[in-house]
């Protein structure tokens, strides 16, 4: 019954909000009409409140889902660093204008995985955006290797850090910890556990390595596996 009302709730709610997004989105381009600093700051705010709560509206959905047994994998050989690169691109405009160090460091020759890409793409885009609100200055590193058995990905911050108690449970809904409560609080308790959830999918594992005052190391491993048979899908 839960997974069912979650998920008829977020398909009743997405659709207002996509409207005030859209909307938002209207009247900032100016196509409505001038509209002054003051009130293009607050809509701005409005927007990215918005485009946050759509996220946590989408995390419900994709949790009730795996609940109920529904969510399906898309197979496919996946470029891991070409994700990457193109999550790392995506999240340099959030630390635009803070002293950090975007970091790189993908092994010569990374194989390809057999991996769902949005699923995997959201779990990176997560990672990095939770170290982005945690982290003040300093660097953010993503790094990516293999042992020929499994594929590993790391995302380094040098943000507030997790005390061993809240590393216990950060990966369990609604569990925020510190990150991102130096200046901006954020997070929305579920995008963690939702990527542990889309790495187990997968066969892998995700963990947390993390020291209060000195920042935060997440790595999640991916098998290499035999490519499936065309149009094979795995279900959650």
């Amino acid at each position: 019954f839960k997974s069912r009302f979650l998920a008829n709730m977020s398909h009743e709610l997405r659709e207002p909000l996509t409207n005030i997004i859209g909307f938002s989105r209207l009247i900032l381009k100016g196509l409505d009409g001038p509209i002054s600093d003051q009130q293009r700051q607050d809509l701005q705010i409005v927007h990215a409140n918005s485009q946050h709560l759509l996220g946590l509206i989408n995390d419900l959905l994709d949790i009730s889902q795996i609940e109920a047994g529904l969510m399906e994998l898309q197979l496919q050989e996946l470029d891991l660093a070409g994700v990457i690169k193109s999550v790392m691109a995506t999240t340099s405009a959030l630390v635009r204008d803070k002293d950090i160090e975007l970091r790189q460091e993908i092994a010569p020759g990374l194989p390809t995985v057999q991996a769902d890409a949005a699923r995997i793409r959201q779990v990176l885009l997560r990672l990095l955006t939770n170290a982005a609100r945690s982290t003040e200055q300093g660097y953010i590193a993503v790094r990516a290797w293999s042992n020929g058995r499994e594929v590993w990905v790391s995302v380094s911050d040098t943000g507030a850090g997790i005390t061993p108690e809240e590393q216990a449970h950060v990966f369990e809904c609604f569990e925020r910890g510190n990150l991102g409560n130096i200046a901006r609080p954020g997070g929305d308790g579920l995008g963690l556990a939702l990527s542990k959830e889309f790495v187990e999918m997968h066969g892998g594992r995700i963990w947390v390595e993390s020291e209060v005052g000195k920042g935060s190391t997440f790595t999640f491993s991916l098998p290499l596996r035999s490519w499936p048979e065309k149009g094979e899908t795995h279900p959650g």
